[in-house]
């Protein structure tokens, strides 16, 4: 699988790469056999990573947006659409009715050719409702706040959602644009949400948008948060991660389609449904860094 000739050599980098595996891996409850010893550090990484389903595909997409020929926001989508497909699957196998319909539908919707399915009839549900405004805005700075974490830290002794925070001084190769961001928007006493509010507003601007004032994304993120109380437990654990010093911080969010900043919204005080019920999370491993 990794191409013709003598088989992959990991070489003296086979240990990291075996406890990157086995943490990532034990995370999402793979069934290691114990007795064997495979979590303690005896596991084959090769084995692993042949025995992990559409791996290869995302590190052939890994690839492309390393070259160029896929952005970032197409990487984005991808990983939602797979991890919303893994998340359907499970559904199916527990003999969810309504998520083999999906299934079927999404199946058809990526192979027209063989179902006959017509260029508008994929329009039609293209076009379906979008997310309401406040929502999708308030996903987006949650997202905002996952990218600042990363080059801010807590200013006291307090977890970095709950107190005023500071831009750290050596930003890691990568993050080196967002570090600029968040330096430009800077303010004594900021909050990370504060921080993101104001990027989010320029960026905003920058789509020649109008800005929102500080109220109403306030108000927009407590919507996120009423949707958030309608999620399962193991729903909760899903979402972008926010760097808190050496750990995390969960905050769900949900995908949504593009043009809602176009939509009217109908919905009033209510959450629409299609939101407030949906099974639909992001990864929990979205922003985590694995190096070699």
């Amino acid at each position: 699988m990794f191409g013709a000739g003598k088989p992959f050599d990991f070489g003296e980098d086979r240990e990291m790469v075996n406890e990157i595996l086995v943490a990532a891996l034990k995370h999402y409850g793979y069934p290691f056999d114990v007795a064997a010893g495979e979590c303690d550090g005896n596991a084959d990484p090769l084995y692993l990573l042949q025995n992990a389903p559409g791996l290869f595909c995302v590190l052939r997409a890994a690839a492309l947006v390393k070259k160029g020929s896929l952005s970032k926001s197409d990487a984005s989508m991808l990983h939602a659409f797979l991890d919303g497909v893994v998340s359907l699957l499970a559904r199916v196998s527990a003999g969810d009715e309504l998520a083999m319909n999906q299934f079927k539908a999404a199946d058809k919707i990526i192979f027209p050719e063989q179902y006959e399915v017509k260029a508008a009839e994929i329009e039609s549900v293209a076009q379906l409702n979008h997310t309401s405004p406040e929502l999708a805005r308030g996903f987006e700075l949650r997202r905002l706040m996952c990218e600042l974490s990363w080059v801010v830290e807590p200013e006291g002794d307090y977890d970095v959602l709950s107190g005023p925070v500071r831009l750290i001084s050596n930003p890691q190769p990568g993050d080196e644009e967002i570090w600029e961001v968040a330096n430009e928007h800077r303010a004594s006493g900021m909050t990370l949400q504060s921080l993101a509010i104001r990027v989010y507003n320029y960026r905003l601007q920058d789509k020649g948008l109008d800005a929102k004032d500080e109220s109403s994304l306030d108000r927009d993120l407590r919507r996120v948060k009423e949707w958030e109380e309608t999620l399962t437990p193991e729903e909760r654990n899903g979402g972008v991660l926010i760097r808190n010093g050496d750990n995390f911080l969960c905050l769900p969010v949900q995908d949504y389609p593009e043009g809602w900043e176009k939509a009217r919204n109908k919905g009033g005080d209510k959450l629409p449904k299609s939101l407030s019920h949906s099974k639909r999370t992001t990864s929990a491993i979205r922003r985590m860094r694995l190096k070699f």
